[in-house]
């Protein structure tokens, strides 16, 4: 795995994020975490994170092709519009 070229702002940002998901299901953990994080107050009176729209719109995506159960080609990356009769005949055209 390609080691990761976010600032240490932005791995903090996510990792506090982290910390109040995790708050409902491991409270002692996460409260720890929100602290060395320099979380302010305690994780379970912070505000629920907001998830930003723009970035929850895949550009592609990426399924496996099989035929009678069998995987006949890589994960191959698709429009999210395209629809199961286009990827039918792609299918058709690669001659899967």
């Amino acid at each position: 795995m390609a080691k990761s070229t976010a600032s240490n702002a932005a791995k903090r940002d996510a990792m506090k994020i982290m910390a109040q998901l995790m708050g409902p299901m491991v409270p002692h953990l996460a409260e720890d975490l929100w602290s060395v994080l320099g979380g302010e107050g305690l994780v379970v009176n912070a505000a629920w994170p907001k998830a930003d729209p723009a970035l929850l719109v895949a550009d592609s995506v990426t399924l496996p092709i099989q035929i009678n159960g069998k995987k006949n080609a890589p994960r191959s990356p698709f429009l999210p519009e395209w629809t199961r009769q286009r990827l039918k005949s792609w299918c058709w055209r690669m001659k899967l």
